[in-house]
């Protein structure tokens, strides 16, 4: 989970221990079923994207946007 500052420093460390350009999760305890939805969305916009590195904010934020069960969710991006 991703949650206050632990979740950030958790996030963090993950990016730079692996190398990953992102880390997206969550700040709540979430329902397998409403995150696949929110999940399947952003991956779906990502891999749909002809820049989706360059566009990933702007992919996540329409994920928030369109499904705002995401955002009581606690979506959440982290980039490196």
């Amino acid at each position: 989970m991703l949650r206050g500052n632990l979740g950030l420093q958790f996030a963090r460390d993950f990016l730079k221990a692996s190398g990953a350009r992102a880390v997206v999760g969550y700040t709540t305890p979430v329902n397998w079923m409403a995150s696949v939805v929110a999940d399947m969305l952003f991956l779906h916009r990502f891999y749909s994207d002809p820049a989706p590195w360059r566009n990933l904010r702007r992919i996540f934020a329409s994920v928030l946007r369109d499904y705002p069960r995401a955002k009581a969710l606690g979506y959440t991006l982290v980039t490196a």
